[in-house]
């Protein structure tokens, strides 16, 4: 007869070489998903060419349009607040919203946009003019500046008077204040209409 241990040593070792063999022929699990690392690293990829592709074009908008850069992303903000302002108004003024008011209010939009466009055109050519004149001084967009305030202000006024009939309550001083800024803006470019009253009054003196 064979020794209990030798036998119970033979045993163990048939039963781990059955699992060795076992576990060779098991295939290896994945440690990671391959596909879903290169789609995670391709968005987060595409999203900083986005944010680098925006900031870009962002400065040389603000480096293009100077002074008036302001004025004009705030005009943007004003135009879609006045428009969602003005539709939610609407019912509180017992007026219908329909599509040609909508339309007739885009097209609104869109004209003081043209405004501002003929503000600059305004500006190149003082620039041109100066510029043939031997005078070496690039000025910046100033009556397109002008334009774009008054327009804002007018749409914060606009603004305001729409929450006012949704039944916002508003500061007493914030309206008057605008309106003050308005005036102070049409003051301030009333260049044109003053020589024109003085000559008129030149004429009927002769």
């Amino acid at each position: 007869m064979q020794p209990r241990a030798s036998l119970e040593g033979r045993k163990r070792y048939k039963s781990v070489k059955q699992l060795n063999i076992i576990q060779s022929q098991e295939p290896d699990a994945p440690k990671s998903v391959p596909g879903f690392c290169n789609k995670k690293k391709e968005r987060t990829t595409t999203m900083k060419q986005m944010k680098v592709m925006v900031t870009a074009v962002m400065s040389a908008l603000m480096g293009w349009l100077g002074v008036l850069a302001v004025p004009v992303f705030l005009l943007v903000g004003c135009n879609v607040a006045d428009y969602i302002t003005g539709l939610l108004a609407a019912p509180y003024r017992t007026e219908q919203v329909s599509s040609y008011k909508g339309i007739r209010g885009i097209v609104k939009k869109v004209c003081m946009w043209l405004l501002v466009l003929v503000g600059a055109w305004m500006d190149i050519l003082i620039n041109y003019a100066v510029e043939c004149a031997g005078i070496s001084a690039t000025l910046p967009f100033m009556v397109a500046t002008v334009v774009a305030v008054w327009l804002v202000v007018n749409e914060i006024i606009s603004i305001l008077e729409n929450l006012i009939d949704i039944g916002v309550p508003l500061p007493p001083f914030l309206l008057p204040i605008v309106r003050h800024i308005k005036q102070a803006v049409e003051d301030k470019a009333q260049v044109g209409e003053d020589s024109e009253e003085k000559d008129g009054e030149d004429k009927e003196n002769e």
